[in-house]
């Protein structure tokens, strides 16, 4: 007569749904304590892992991932519009002969609001087209260098570039509004 030892490393065991996972690890456990003689208070010398866990970690972590760039992006979006906001500042105080003078001869407020509007809204845009090149180009070669797929959205992308759009017509608009009401003769004496 000779005895057979067999030595496993693993189980799987499916469920029909999800609501029977309970019973099926309390069946499982109580079995296995049952053929390796396990005395109640006595530790496990086996580990029941449930993929469900596991699958409800992963989508844990993917949801942080996918809020982390959101986070940063806003920031970055706000860091630019104040860069904007900025520049467009020095350009009206650098600038404001010329519209004293504009405005004396009868140049429309709205007309010069237009000018320092599409001044900022080129300064948006030019911002946002080096921000996606430089986005696709890091994540193309995170890509690379990690091997991990990349899928890059035409929606997010068309996204990114109208959202930095609307912060450069919303960051450059006060100036331009504050650039346009300016009065003429204040402006033309201004040093």
């Amino acid at each position: 007569m000779s005895i057979l030892l067999l030595e496993l490393d693993h189980i799987a065991v499916a469920v029909r749904t999800p609501q029977d996972l309970p019973l099926a690890v309390e069946h499982i456990t109580q079995l296995l304590r049952e053929r390796h003689q396990i005395r109640p208070g006595m530790p496990e010398p086996f580990l029941i892992k449930i993929q469900l866990d596991l699958t409800k970690k992963i989508v844990a972590i993917v949801g942080i991932m996918t809020v982390l760039p959101g986070s940063i992006a806003s920031i970055s979006l706000i860091v630019g519009g104040t860069g904007i906001m900025n520049i467009m500042l020095v350009s009206v105080a650098e600038r404001i002969k010329e519209i004293g003078i504009r405005m004396s001869v009868s140049v429309k407020a709205r007309d010069i609001l237009l000018q320092f509007l599409i001044e900022s809204v080129i300064l948006s845009l030019g911002g946002g087209v080096m921000g996606i090149v430089v986005g696709v180009g890091v994540a193309t070669l995170a890509s690379a260098l990690t091997q991990w797929p990349l899928r890059v959205s035409w929606g997010t992308i068309a996204l990114a570039f109208t959202f930095a759009a609307v912060v450069g017509i919303f960051f450059g608009l006060y100036l331009a509004r504050k650039a346009a009401r300016l009065d003429p003769i204040q402006v033309l004496r201004y040093e």
